[in-house]
C-alpha cells in the first residue's frame, strides 16, 4: 500500500512538473516574440539614426538572450526531473506488479493446498466409516454366531433331558411291571399301580 501511495504521489508531481514545463514554454514563446519585436525595433532605429542613444538599446537584446538561456536550462532540468520520476514510477509499478504476481501465486498455492487437505480428510473420513461398518458387521456376525451356538447348545440340552425323561418313564414302567409281577398281580388296577409306585419310591429313596 505504501508503494502504491508513493506511485500516486510521483504521478501528481509529474503532472505538476508538466504544468511548469507548459508555463515555461509559454513564457519562452512570449520571450521569443519579444526578441523578434526588439530586433525589428533595433533595425528601425539603426536605419533612422546611428546616434549613441539608439546604440544603447542593443544591450536589451542580450538581456533577452540571457532570459531565453535560463528558461531553456530550466526546461532541461524539469525534463530531467520528470524523466527521472517517470523512471521511478515505472520501477515502482514493476515492483508492485511483481508483488501482485507473488501474492497471486501464494493464493493459488494456498487454494491447492486447501483442496488437497480437504480431499485427504474426505478420504480419511470415508475410510473410517468403512472401517466402522466392517467392524460393526464383524461384531454383529460374531454375536449372531455366538447366539446361534448357545441356542444349539440349549436345544441339545433340552433334547437330552427329553431323552432322559423318556428313558426314566420307560424304567418306571419296567419297575412297576416288575414290582406288580413280583407281588403276584397279574391284572393290575389303579390301586395296585399306586401301591407299586409307593413301594418303588421307598426302594429308591428309603
Amino acid at each position: 500500500m505504501s508503494q502504491l501511495r508513493t506511485s500516486r504521489l510521483l504521478l501528481a508531481e509529474i503532472d505538476t512538473e508538466l504544468e511548469s514545463v507548459s508555463d515555461a514554454a509559454s513564457i519562452l514563446t512570449k520571450n521569443t516574440k519579444g526578441n523578434s519585436e526588439d530586433q525589428s525595433d533595433v533595425e528601425t532605429v539603426y536605419s533612422e539614426s546611428l546616434s549613441s542613444d539608439v546604440k544603447k538599446k542593443t544591450p536589451s537584446k542580450g538581456g533577452s538572450n540571457l532570459s531565453f538561456s535560463e528558461n531553456k536550462k530550466k526546461l532541461e532540468e524539469i525534463e530531467k526531473i520528470a524523466l527521472s520520476k517517470y523512471q521511478d514510477y515505472k520501477k515502482n509499478m514493476k515492483e508492485l506488479e511483481e508483488q501482485l504476481n507473488v501474492m497471486k501465486q501464494k493464493v493459488m498455492s494456498s487454494k491447492m493446498i486447501n483442496i488437497a487437505d480437504h480431499t485427504k480428510k474426505i478420504g480419511e473420513t470415508v475410510e473410517k466409516i468403512k472401517s466402522m461398518k466392517d467392524k460393526v458387521l464383524s461384531e454383529g456376525m460374531t454375536k449372531v454366531v455366538e447366539y446361534q451356538k448357545r441356542l444349539d447348545e440349549a436345544l441339545e440340552k433340552i433334547n437330552v433331558m427329553k431323552e432322559l425323561e423318556e428313558q426314566l418313564n420307560v424304567m418306571k414302567q419296567k419297575i412297576l411291571k416288575y414290582d406288580l409281577k413280583s407281588n403276584g398281580v397279574k391284572k393290575p388296577r389303579f390301586k395296585d399301580y399306586v401301591e407299586s409306585f409307593k413301594r418303588c419310591i421307598k426302594g429308591v429313596a428309603p
